[in-house]
């Protein structure tokens, strides 16, 4: 249904009418995203609602003026940056889109405090590259292009520097929000005219509102400014950048040593991991399984087939170290605590002078401090996703691992998806794991596409039974399933969105079902 002509023409004189459209063929761009929502079997391809129009504020002000023109209009609306999967975009009919992406600026980094205030479309590659110049670095999530705020305050994502750079709900601080009844609030010191530097009071902290473990994917109103935490960086300001398109990377400082530590068996890895963990060595510890490992080394699909993943066979157990240290004394001490425990737990090294890894070591380290890996990764395969993503501590993820073998093996026609196929690696400041199980859906064929969901309930549904944590969900009906298990968290967060949206005019579809 078409936007009635005074709604339209208010929004219009909000924004500017450059800035705003309702043009069929621009909404239909938006409706597309590779990651996995609602699906249509007979396309092969993912989908959403097309959104009524689709508006783009340049500041908190238009956003108030916007939120309390649909309050007016009883208007439904949902917040969008940079997005990622379905659920960064309308999941029912009658809802305008807020692209924010002319809110792109850095606000500002703090140095001395060591943090960034950000607005919505300021990627995480911006932001590195502007950290790195004051010795500062970012906890990049999900890719070098997305969203920090959304990460911070609406979604989630795995960092691979998380051994370092903890996860998002501890990075998250200030905040500056509008409700969805367009009421302006900021939390944490900014709140009290302090600054940026703390996402906690004066009084209670609403973090867990906020951002909690998933976020509200856009539920809750809109977000329209935050600080994130930085960490240390050792490095250069202005890193060296070296090779040619698409294995472009950056030269190991001499205070920086990659390694790459394999093991004949899961346990092995998970007794060096507790050890690797408990003295905090690295600002990444990860691991890149086989077949995503050969796509980062080479620059094409069909050099890739040249160099399968068998080559890397013998590293089926391994772990990527990145070394990142302040000093070359701490470099060499790192180092030398890292190989004892190899030896200690029965591992070795690979040699990064040989192929696959020989002349790779700059494109390795720009995928490890930048997290380039969504666009050199997963390249034109199929659609993709993941499942069994939970924070767990190390040997309770290996348990999740074989849970999900056992899964898979009825799920063939789901194309790459092995058990070698885990990625993922220490986090929250080395004291939890978290691994995802990668799987390829081929769009060409129906046996693949309907694979997707079965695999996916079964998944989710073993997660929950077993009581191995909440994976991250963007779904009203999975809250719904999973609430019961863990003390009702739904039933709050309903009365928590019945609270700040009276009207439910904040697209509550990947969040919950409102009472």
């Amino acid at each position: 249904m078409a936007l009635e002509r005074k709604v339209y023409s208010a929004l219009e004189s909000i924004v500017g009418p450059e800035n705003i459209t309702e043009d069929p063929a621009i909404l239909l761009v938006y409706r597309y995203q590779r990651a996995v929502s609602r699906y249509v079997p007979d396309s092969g391809r993912f989908w959403t609602y097309v959104s009524e129009a689709v508006v783009l504020p340049g500041s908190a002000e238009e956003v108030i003026d916007i939120v309390k023109l649909c309050n007016r209009y009883k208007v439904k609306f949902k917040a969008f940056s940079t997005g990622w999967g379905p659920y960064a975009l309308p999941g029912q009919e009658g809802v305008i889109l807020l692209d924010l992406r002319r809110m792109n600026r850095i606000i500002e980094i703090d140095k001395k405090n060591m943090y960034a205030v950000v607005e919505p479309y300021v990627i995480a590659a911006q932001l590195e590259a502007e950290a790195e110049k004051v010795g500062l670095t970012a906890p990049i999530a999900s890719s070098a292009s997305h969203s920090i705020l959304a990460t911070c305050t609406s979604g989630w994502g795995i960092s691979i520097k998380g051994a370092s750079c903890g996860y998002h709900d501890h990075n998250l601080l200030g905040v500056e929000w509008v409700l969805p009844t367009g009421e302006l609030v900021k939390l944490g010191a900014v709140g009290a005219g302090a600054g940026w530097f703390s996402g906690d009071g004066p009084g209670p902290s609403l973090r867990g509102i906020v951002r909690g473990f998933s976020g509200g994917v856009g539920s809750n109103g809109v977000f329209t400014k935050c600080a994130t935490k930085l960490y240390p960086w050792p490095g250069p300001a202005n890193p060296e950048i070296v090779g040619e398109h698409p294995q472009i990377g950056m030269n190991l400082p001499e205070n920086f040593k990659l390694l790459i530590a394999y093991w004949p068996g899961w346990d092995n890895q998970a007794e060096a991991m507790f050890k690797i963990n408990e003295n905090e060595i690295g600002m990444v510890v990860w691991r890149t399984p086989a077949i995503l490992m050969t796509t980062l080394l080479t620059s094409t699909n069909n050099e890739n087939l040249k160099k399968p993943p068998q080559m890397l066979k013998k590293y089926k157990f391994g772990i990527e170290v990145l070394i990142a240290a302040h000093s070359m004394r701490e470099a060499e001490y790192q180092e030398r605590v890292l190989r004892d425990i190899v030896a200690e737990t029965g591992g070795d090294f690979a040699s990064l002078d040989e192929e696959p890894f020989k002349d790779q070591i700059p494109v390795l380290l720009t995928y490890y401090v930048m997290n380039p890996y969504m666009a050199r990764i997963f390249r034109p395969l199929g659609d993709w996703g993941t499942s069994l993503n939970v924070m767990e501590s190390w040997d309770l993820s290996l348990k999740i691992q074989k849970l999900g073998e056992k899964i898979l093996k009825k799920s063939k026609e789901l194309t790459m998806a092995t058990p070698e196929n885990f990625w993922g690696g220490a986090y929250s400041h080395n004291r939890q794991a978290t691994f995802e199980q990668i799987y390829y859906i081929d769009p060409t064929d129906r046996a693949s596409r309907m694979a997707y969901k079965p695999y996916r309930d079964q998944t989710e549904r073993a997660l929950t039974e077993k009581k191995f944590g909440i994976p991250p969900v963007a779904s009203a009906a999975s809250r719904e399933q999973l609430g019961p298990l863990y003390d009702n968290y739904h039933l709050w967060t309903k009365k928590v969105k019945k609270t700040i949206d009276p009207e439910n005019l904040a697209d509550h579809t990947f969040y919950i079902i409102p009472d």
